[in-house]
């Protein structure tokens, strides 16, 4: 950890968190997911279908030519070659892993004092504070009144809707960019929490009002009570929480 930290690992994690979540700037990859996506939205049931029998013939195949070979090794290398020829199968979801990287980046190393000042510098305060808040109002041109939608909080959202057809219509449902989870954000959270003066600074700006707002499901308790943990271990957090500045 300390190696990443002299390298800048948390400036590199945080920073694009910060463009996408509060400057609007779209993740990497979210171009490629786009078009992956509208290709595979414009394909229909019974193409689809016939694709996957595609696949799965190219599988088989695969598979059997595999089997000639002699030893596993030349076997596992035969099948690896031939699923990397037919390309990814999660493109369309490139920028929501991304997202999920960085978030559970910032878990594992954001309660290091060693990471706090480059997480501060690079937008650590404004990312949690995104984070705690949830979709905005009127967000992707919905009625959406703001905050977290209640499933966050029992599944993990997803960015296609399926029709009753059973075919993806690929319509985005209520998110921030990038689509984060609320478990992952809670994480991360949790462990900027660690830090006085972010926890000051999250109570000062209405963080603790928005943590309490927030759906609670099976998703969500874990980070949830760590977050409560985290701000109930800094004194001057507390005092400011129960006796607010005139």
């Amino acid at each position: 950890a300390s190696a990443m930290v002299r390298r800048g690992v948390m400036g590199a994690i945080m920073r694009p968190l910060r463009e996408q979540l509060c400057d609007g700037k779209a993740v990497e990859g979210a171009d490629v997911a786009a078009e992956l996506a509208s290709i595979s939205g414009s394909v229909s049931g019974g193409d689809r279908s016939a694709a996957e029998k595609a696949n799965e013939a190219d599988l088989a195949a695969a598979t059997a030519a595999g089997e000639m070979l002699d030893s596993d090794e030349d076997k596992a290398t035969a099948l690896v070659a031939q699923l990397c020829a037919r390309g990814p199968t999660d493109g369309a979801r490139l920028a929501e892993r991304l997202t999920e990287a960085r978030l559970r980046g910032v878990a594992a190393l954001g309660e290091f004092i060693e990471c706090f000042g480059a997480a501060l510098a690079a937008g650590a305060t404004e990312v949690g504070l995104a984070l705690i808040h949830g979709p905005p109002a009127g967000c992707g041109g919905t009625d959406w009144p703001g905050g977290w939608p209640q499933e966050a909080a029992q599944q993990r959202l997803a960015t296609a809707a399926t029709a009753p057809d059973g075919s993806k219509t690929y319509a985005r449902r209520v998110g921030l960019p990038g689509n984060p989870q609320l478990p992952e954000s809670l994480a991360a959270l949790c462990s900027l929490l660690a830090h006085r003066k972010f926890c000051v600074t999250f109570v000062d700006r209405g963080g603790v009002k928005a943590l309490l707002a927030l759906p609670k499901g099976q998703l969500t308790h874990n980070g949830f009570n760590r977050c409560l943990f985290g701000l109930s271990q800094v004194s001057q957090a507390m005092e400011r929480l129960l006796a607010p500045p005139a």
